[in-house]
């Protein structure tokens, strides 16, 4: 019940409003999936939090909560319904979320693997896997500024993904979202 009714919704807006304060769009929408990945890049390596970064304190329970924003996402993009067993000590990992399809998956874990496993898990490809239209990320590649006294103020975001080794095959120019300029 708890898990449910308490624990996902609050932890999914709580970690978008964290998020949105530390210069990261975090609107719910599923293009903000990528700053949940450029967000995990940024803040761990190699399965640790990067020392003195936003997940160098209470780790569990802030990839909780960016496992129930992914998961909420997905849900508002697909429909369907979260379920959880409040007699299961790993209760907040093993949150499933069922969706409208018939299909059930566990955003927290995959949150997990993602930190544990770096960018061969991303979050916002597995959403576009399961149907959710998340877009392409906003300026991969380039450096961006954000204003204030935000200590992430410049930054890298992180490299696309090549699907391809050959250095015959010249990658593509990055693809800047024309929303993408309203949020940096």
């Amino acid at each position: 019940m708890w898990l449910q009714s308490f624990g996902r919704q609050s932890a999914a807006s709580w970690i978008a409003d964290a998020l949105s304060s530390s210069g990261y769009r975090a609107d719910l929408s599923p293009q903000s999936l990528w700053e949940v990945d450029r967000f995990l890049a940024e803040q761990s390596r190699q399965g640790a939090a990067t020392p003195g970064g936003l997940l160098a304190e209470d780790l569990g329970s802030r990839l909780f909560a960016l496992g129930a924003y992914t998961g909420e996402v997905i849900r508002r993009s697909l429909g369907g319904e979260w379920s959880g067993d409040d007699n299961d000590p790993e209760a907040e990992i093993n949150v499933e979320l069922h969706l409208a399809d018939g299909s059930i998956v566990w955003p927290v874990q995959r949150v997990l693997k993602r930190f544990s496993e770096e960018p061969e898990e991303a979050i916002a490809p597995y959403a576009a896997a399961l149907g959710v239209s998340v877009g392409a990320p906003c300026a991969a590649g380039k450096e961006e500024t954000s204003v204030g006294s935000n200590p992430l103020a410049r930054r890298r975001l992180p490299q696309p993904v090549r699907l391809f080794s050959s250095s015959a095959r010249p990658s593509p120019p990055p693809f800047r979202r024309p929303d993408c300029a309203t949020f940096r």
